[in-house]
């Protein structure tokens, strides 16, 4: 997605707006505007670019404390019944995931980084941890049935 210099400040005007509302500290700030123009620069984000930037504000947050705060709203809210069994299934499904990455991760590891530092943020091979676990993890999701789009 190519924006436009006026429409990047548009839009991150609205993403700080956000993320002041939410009340999130500057580096989640920080971290989701970043992992939101990698992302756009890369790939095609369809639909209204305002959800995506919600999906960059959530990932930067803890996921349990989301799944914490949701089961939260849906009994102050006191929204329907099925409402709150989605959240729980999908609390589920997450948490099945990702037991299960991790352990797929362990030996994603060995297999094709085979001397990942522990403490380092690069490795012998010049590779990032992070793009380590990217590709760990689209490994996951390619063998799982789940594909991310490049």
């Amino acid at each position: 997605m190519v924006m436009s210099e006026k429409e990047e400040d548009s839009l991150n005007k609205k993403h700080l707006d956000l993320c002041n509302k939410l009340n999130l500290d500057p580096d989640k700030i920080t971290a989701s505007w970043d992992n939101f123009k990698s992302l756009s620069k890369n790939f095609v984000l369809e639909g209204d670019v305002l959800h995506w930037l919600g999906c960059s504000i959530f990932v930067v947050c803890n996921f349990a404390q989301f799944f914490c705060n949701i089961s939260k709203w849906v009994e102050m809210a006191h929204l329907p019944e099925e409402f709150h069994n989605r959240i729980i299934h999908l609390k589920d499904a997450f948490g099945v995931t990702y037991s299960t990455f991790k352990e797929y991760y362990t030996i994603f590891s060995k297999i094709f980084f085979p001397q990942i530092p522990r403490n380092l943020n690069q490795n012998s091979t010049g590779i990032e941890s992070k793009d380590q676990l990217h590709a760990i993890l689209q490994k996951y999701l390619n063998l799982s049935g789940i594909y991310l789009l490049h």
